[in-house]
């Protein structure tokens, strides 16, 4: 038998179109042993607001996250990623990793 992964890198949060508060997520992740939690915020995309994070909100979460990397060192390896859409044009810099993605399709 081999051993299982507990990880993830694809988490949303009440800041995009999640549904838990980021500390929540870690909690649950501390709880069922966890080895990695990456969290993966939807960038903020000017053509369609209603599940990304706003530019407010991206602060948020990297200050939040940045805030969980710390409290939690030693219990669980917290990431802050971000699933950087195509059509989006903000920054992916200062991120542990990238998920990319296609959440519409324009005419041309």
């Amino acid at each position: 038998m081999t051993d299982k992964i507990k990880s993830n890198f694809h988490t949303h949060t009440l800041l995009c179109d999640g549904i838990n508060m980021p500390e929540e997520m870690v909690i649950a992740a501390v709880d069922k042993g966890f080895d990695t939690l990456g969290f993966s915020g939807h960038c903020y995309t000017a053509y369609d607001e209603s599940y990304c994070m706003s530019r407010e909100n991206t602060l948020k979460y990297k200050t939040e996250i940045a805030r969980l990397q710390e409290k939690y060192r030693g219990q669980l390896n917290i990431l802050c990623g971000i699933e950087q859409d195509f059509g989006s044009d903000e920054s992916t810099c200062n991120y542990d990793y990238i998920i990319g993605s296609v959440h519409a399709l324009f005419p041309t």
